[in-house]
């Protein structure tokens, strides 16, 4: 953001565009603030698009089962913006490009980005009942002895968390946000880095990069967990003298 009273001609030549995005960038930022617009950027017509919430939804679903498998194993959990934001980018961008407009093609822009990561946001704290309170439920003995009995009921429950979220976020917006103006890290985070996507002359070779670390990230990291299942002191708990006796040095423990 600009800072208050500095003002900027505006100019439709490309120059003018990437000279205002490097004094974005430089100048000081006021979080409180809402980014400035660039010139000569495309005018975003639609934002809340169909292809922007599936996209999103699809990306929650996926970190809300880790979160699942995260959030029962150590307590801990993680948020879906910048998952949501960089994969919403690396997918809808090239659809945006190639796909006729019934199919969801037309002009995919940062706001739209942001209709897409808060998609995959809302989805992705679904996963958190899992780790929290259905698990303190079944200790207390409140649901029945095995999970796969309860499934109506789980689904019911969380489809009323997500009702009550709904009906809550306005109030609760207009409290935090708008009066008490509070700035939330991680959505401070989230839009410098869709801002990073979208904006600059190498905002495309920067998105592509930032998308195959993630991507290549998220792989190993599966691949680790499961082939660790099939070497059980080697390459997960590290108990390498239990696996040596395992295979026959007796002696080695």
């Amino acid at each position: 953001m600009v800072e208050k009273g500095l003002r900027r001609p505006e100019s439709n030549s490309t120059q003018i565009t990437e000279n205002h995005t490097e004094d974005i960038h430089e100048q000081f930022i006021n979080t409180d603030d809402p980014f400035p617009e660039v010139p000569g950027a495309p005018v975003e017509e639609q934002q809340l698009t169909v292809r922007a919430v599936l996209v999103g939804c699809m990306l929650g679903a996926v970190i809300a089962a880790s979160n699942i498998y995260l959030g029962l194993k150590t307590g801990w959990t993680f948020g879906a913006s910048l998952f949501g934001s960089i994969l919403g980018f690396a997918i809808l961008k090239p659809l945006s490009r190639t796909a006729p407009s019934f199919l969801g093609g037309g002009y995919f822009g940062p706001k739209e980005n942001n209709v897409c990561q808060s998609a995959a946001t809302s989805a992705g704290s679904l996963g958190l009942l899992f780790t929290s309170g259905f698990p303190a439920a079944y200790q207390l003995g409140l649901l029945s002895t095995h999970p796969k009995d309860d499934l109506g009921r789980l689904i019911t429950f969380t489809i009323c968390c997500a009702f009550f979220g709904l009906t809550f976020t306005q109030p609760l917006r207009k409290f935090y946000i708008l009066k008490l103006k509070l700035v939330f890290p991680s959505g401070v985070a989230a839009a410098y880095t869709i801002q990073s996507l979208h904006v600059g002359k190498n905002a495309e070779i920067a998105a592509r990069k930032k998308t195959k670390a993630l991507i290549y990230a998220f792989i190993a990291a599966i691949l680790l967990r499961v082939v660790s299942e099939y070497a059980p002191g080697l390459l997960w708990d590290w108990h390498i003298f239990y696996a040596l006796n395992r295979v026959g040095w007796d002696w080695i423990i």
